[in-house]
């Protein structure tokens, strides 16, 4: 069947607009592998920086309070890291219903204490505890993961808002 110019255009389009959408994704996965933020900024302004983009983004009010923390981590280690504060504010803006996010990373010891308090309408730890894959799309699983390889502690607690509480350790190898 022969198809008109009309037809065929149409159809450039649409392929065109596919690649260009498969392209986007393609440099979101590639940027979240390795954040460049990090190299430019170091993890602190890194974290500073991922907080400002979502209270840019999302009606949620964010504050934070964080120590320094560049250099007190492998490069690994700080992407784990970057992504676990990501993922805990993935889950404020798309499951929390908060209005206000707080974020605080302090350092005493060689211990680094990361906590993520919202005042959304939290989740029922009992049925997550249960049934992990129903809150499969909460990223939490991800989470403990990276938690884990950096041999710390997560303490999640949800009744009225949520507060995520990551105790991890230093390295003691510095970039």
């Amino acid at each position: 069947m022969i198809s008109s110019k009309e037809d065929i255009g149409e159809e450039l389009r649409q392929l065109s607009e596919v690649a260009s959408q498969a392209i986007d994704e393609v440099r979101e996965v590639s940027f979240d592998l390795h954040p460049h933020t990090l190299d430019r900024l170091g993890l602190k302004k890194g974290i500073e920086s991922i907080i400002n983009k979502f209270s840019q983004t999302s009606p949620v009010r964010f504050s934070s309070v964080l120590d320094e923390i560049d250099k007190c981590f492998t490069t690994k280690e700080e992407i784990n890291i970057f992504r676990i504060v990501q993922e805990c504010l993935n889950n404020v803006i798309k499951h929390s219903k908060a209005t206000e996010c707080f974020v605080q990373i302090q350092c005493i010891d060689k211990i680094c204490q990361i906590v993520v308090k919202d005042n959304g309408i939290g989740f029922d730890m009992q049925k997550y505890i249960l049934n992990p894959t129903e809150y499969q799309g909460m990223g939490l699983a991800g989470i403990q993961e990276r938690v884990m390889l950096l041999n710390g502690k997560l303490v999640i607690k949800s009744e009225k808002g949520t507060v995520v509480n990551i105790t991890i350790p230093f390295s003691g190898e510095k970039k």
